[in-house]
């Protein structure tokens, strides 16, 4: 399977040659320039996509892409659905891909050492990536339990934390509610002493609901990462939660992106 290696600038070129308007998850690095600054950035972009066999030029000038690389920006870019996936454990580098689908097709592309790599794949190929990937084992089982923080709270226990005052910060998030042995999984997550998964489901057809968006912390124990606005302020809610049940809810993100059917994305 072919794999092709693109910086930012080069992505974002290579979806302006496809028309396409957005491109989830690359940084607009080519904003800001200057018309002279664009030009030479352009020049440089072609030189690099040239050296790599990915671009070619004929003796009138005329430039073209390799059709599959082409193919492949141009389904990222204009794609209907797609999944966000992240991955933090502890003593391993954050692990970040994205899954673009369109119709019957798909790619990914991962973040490799300042390089957007991309690929073919497909749907029960997706799958069966993401299964691996989260082998969320049993926790310990403690009763159930949950606090919600607000946003500017959360940030300012969080600060606590990497600073050193671990126990500022779990006693700030304890006086709102947070057992403690609750407060602990979450700075463990702050401090990357707990493992962390994210995923973001997201079905660009829908007009209602078109997001599914799952984060959880597993320490001693599995711990849920919720969201929600309230009154225009942000809160966050974290709650223990059941292996199994949060594996049911990854595979709700799954039937929503694999959805083919008319009447199920109204």
């Amino acid at each position: 399977m072919a794999e092709y290696g693109l910086t930012p600038e080069e992505v974002l070129y290579l979806a302006a040659v496809t028309g396409a308007d957005t491109f989830y998850g690359v940084p607009d690095m080519l904003s800001g320039l200057s018309d002279q600054e664009l030009k030479l950035k352009v020049v440089e972009i072609e030189s690099g996509l040239n050296e790599r066999g990915y671009l070619e030029e004929d003796f009138d000038g005329n430039k073209s892409i390799t059709p599959e690389l082409i193919g492949i920006i141009d389904l990222c870019g204009k794609c209907e659905r797609f999944l966000c996936f992240e991955r933090e454990r502890i003593g391993e580098p954050q692990h970040s891909r994205i899954y673009f689908l369109k119709e019957n097709n798909a790619c990914k592309m991962e973040y490799q050492g300042g390089r957007y790599v991309f690929s073919e794949t497909d749907f029960p190929g997706i799958r069966k990536e993401i299964k691996q990937e989260m082998p969320l084992r049993e926790t310990e089982k403690k009763k159930e339990g949950a606090f919600t923080l607000p946003y500017e709270m959360l940030e300012k226990a969080s600060t606590l934390i990497k600073r050193g005052s671990v126990r500022k910060g779990e006693d700030l998030m304890e006086e709102e509610g947070a057992p403690a042995y609750m407060s602990q999984v979450v700075s463990g997550g702050i401090l990357s002493k707990a493992d962390f998964y994210s995923l973001l489901f997201m079905d660009l057809r829908r007009e209602e609901d078109p997001g599914c968006s799952i984060q959880c912390l597993q320490g001693d124990m599995l711990i849920a990462v919720d969201y929600e606005i309230k009154d225009d302020e942000g809160y966050v809610q974290f709650s223990i939660v059941d292996r199994e049940d949060l594996l049911k809810k990854v595979e709700i993100g799954f039937e929503m992106i694999d959805c083919t059917q008319e009447e199920a994305f109204c």
